[in-house]
């Protein structure tokens, strides 16, 4: 009955049409139990789990798994543990279920198929639930403000608002002007 979920649905139907793999990631590992079995009995595939409960051959297996067999159509992953490491360029989509509060820990989420041996477009889902009353906010709209705002200081930081020509020039007006 959740909108969210039933969104996810969709997306994940459209990946499946288009014949493509999908990287879903979720945060809590409860969250990721019930993705398991939702997706499973709708799609009726295998959809692996990797956190940080899966040892390190485990993982390793499943990895492999899912790269070779054509129709493994999807991973659940959490962000922090799967999110370095792993390269599955096999995988063209990538569906945060759950938002990380950290954008570079969600970036390097997103990375997973953005590695050296991409050739298909790459999909990026954000799914966000909020009240279409407006009458409350909900957790996945406060996330999503946080990492909008850290992502406008880091460009604000990053970015400089003029061109190197222009600093210089100011620069050079400025120690002209005050020269003895």
């Amino acid at each position: 009955k959740s909108n969210k979920i039933k969104q996810l649905l969709k997306i994940i139907e459209d990946i499946k049409n288009r014949g493509e793999k999908v990287l879903i990631f979720a945060i809590f590992k409860q969250v990721q139990s019930l993705l398991k079995i939702i997706l499973e009995a709708k799609f009726k595939n295998s959809f692996n789990i990797i956190n940080g409960t899966i040892k390190l051959n485990k993982r390793e297996e499943i990895m492999h798994e899912f790269n070779v067999n054509k129709n493994n159509l999807g991973l659940i992953l959490s962000p922090k543990s799967a999110g370095v490491g792993l390269n599955l360029t096999v995988a063209n989509n990538v569906i945060h279920y759950g938002r990380w509060w950290n954008p570079a820990i969600e970036s390097q989420a997103t990375d997973r198929v953005y590695r050296i041996g991409q050739t298909k477009e790459v999909r990026i889902y954000y799914l966000n639930f909020f009240d279409e009353s407006n009458k409350v906010k909900s957790f996945d709209e406060y996330i999503s403000d946080i990492l909008n705002n850290k992502h406008s200081v880091t460009s604000d930081f990053l970015v400089p608002n003029m061109s190197e020509d222009d600093v210089f020039n100011e620069f050079k007006h400025k120690f002209s002007s005050n020269a003895v």
